[in-house]
């Protein structure tokens, strides 16, 4: 494994695709501009190898916000962060431990999307937009960690790197959780070790996203997360409900979920009103008695409402703007995913 830069930020602070449909796909907006940039402290890089795989040991968790570069990183060795890992206060690594796993959409980076200021990722260029998924995940009070994993380095791309290789999510994640995150969380975690796992994605992120959900080879996945991000892939998409759709069913202990928020505007909303409606024709053709329990479509801009998050299978329209959908939404998805609570040992 490569040294690593580990920095950690104050608390406070798409593309080819394999879709059903033989339209082209719209393209995702780019980051719009907007305001300066964040602060690092250095943390030291403590060694891995004094920690022990015990079966309880006494851990000291250092919660905040971790830059590394990893070699499994979708695109590694290119002199920026490969990833932004955030650590909530009261996490346990211990108690069911879980991992969202975030990508941004066009023309961003990882350090700037988890903050809440807007920064150039580009010295001398335009502001990105920070999305507040550090903050969120604070207020969330879930036992999960943040991985933001950095794509095309403020570009508009949509290309997935090594995540197109098998089983490349988790080799990533054993690469981060056993090396440069456990001297944070004073123990090295393996991916087995993760009760669940849930993708998210904003805007051109979606590629990525189906990309390790046709082969990551993480089999604790158990939630994909679509912030106006639905621009594709609908093969793939598809195939991951249907594969899982008895599962959707409320109230199993080893229930997954699909959520699906999309614009009038952007390009989403064709892809997203057809996934609805194939959704609905397969739980109806298997028979299956929980799709009003299960499945909420709201094809209307009302307000997203508690039950309609907790949905197993959610396609909602929203007014709000693109770049603010994972700004208003990710908490109320994180707390709604069946982690455990941090905190709760």
């Amino acid at each position: 494994m490569r040294a690593l830069l580990v920095a950690a930020l104050s608390l406070a602070s798409g593309c080819s695709g394999n879709d059903a449909s033989s339209s082209p796909e719209p393209s995702p907006p780019d980051a719009s501009p907007v305001d300066a940039a964040p602060t690092y402290d250095v943390v030291s890089d403590r060694s891995v190898d004094a920690i022990a795989d015990t079966a309880r040991p006494d851990v000291h968790v250092e919660a905040g916000t971790y830059l590394f570069n990893l070699d499994a990183a979708p695109f590694p060795n290119t002199g920026h962060p490969d990833v932004a890992v955030h650590v909530p206060s009261g996490f346990d690594p211990l108690d069911r431990p879980g991992v969202i796993v975030f990508f941004h959409g066009f023309s961003n980076c990882v350090a700037n999307v988890v903050g809440a200021v807007n920064t150039p990722c580009t010295s001398g260029g335009p502001a990105r937009p920070a999305l507040h998924l550090a903050e969120q995940l604070e207020a969330a009070r879930v036992n999960a960690l943040l991985v933001a994993l950095q794509l095309r380095y403020d570009m508009r791309s949509g290309d997935v790197g090594q995540l197109a290789q098998p089983g490349q999510l988790r080799l990533l994640l054993s690469e981060l959780l056993f090396g440069p995150l456990a001297p944070v969380l004073g123990y090295g975690l393996t991916v087995e070790q993760l009760d669940r796992v849930v993708v998210a994605t904003h805007s051109g992120g979606y590629r990525a996203a189906a990309a390790v959900l046709q082969s990551g080879g993480v089999a604790s996945l158990f939630e994909v997360d679509l912030y106006d991000s639905l621009y594709g892939e609908m093969a793939t998409y598809d195939a991951w409900v249907l594969a899982n759709l008895a599962r959707f069913g409320p109230n199993r202990a080893d229930g997954v979920r699909f959520t699906d928020v999309y614009t009038a505007g952007g390009g989403t909303a064709v892809y997203s009103r057809a996934m609805a409606s194939r959704v609905a024709g397969w739980i109806g053709d298997a028979g299956l008695p929980w799709r009003d329990a299960a499945l909420a479509v709201d094809d209307t801009t009302a307000t997203l409402t508690d039950a309609q998050v907790a949905a197993p299978l959610l396609f909602k329209l929203t007014a709000v703007a693109h770049d603010d959908i994972p700004r208003v939404t990710f908490e109320r998805f994180a707390r709604a995913a069946g982690f455990s609570p941090a905190g709760a040992r």
